[in-house]
């Protein structure tokens, strides 16, 4: 049996290189946080029902973009 071998062509970490633009980035970014919610859409609906049903109040998910601060994601307020 042979092991293919992966071939990446940029960081895969996500980060931007020199020559991307812009809205390139924004795009990958876009596409990743899309990805990262189809990927985990059960388990966070799940995660959720547990929550709600223990402690009795709503829980929200979100995913903070690289411009933002770590302590800034969509549901909360910024400080």
């Amino acid at each position: 049996m042979q092991l293919s071998e992966a071939v990446s062509s940029g960081p895969s970490n996500g980060a931007a290189t020199d020559t991307q633009s812009r809205a390139e980035r924004a795009a990958a970014e876009n596409g990743r946080i899309t990805r990262f919610r189809e990927d985990t859409r059960n388990a966070r609906i799940y995660i959720s029902q547990q929550v709600e049903h223990r402690y009795g109040r709503k829980v929200s998910w979100g995913a903070p973009r690289a411009a933002a601060p770590a302590s800034c994601s969509p549901t909360s307020r910024c400080r």
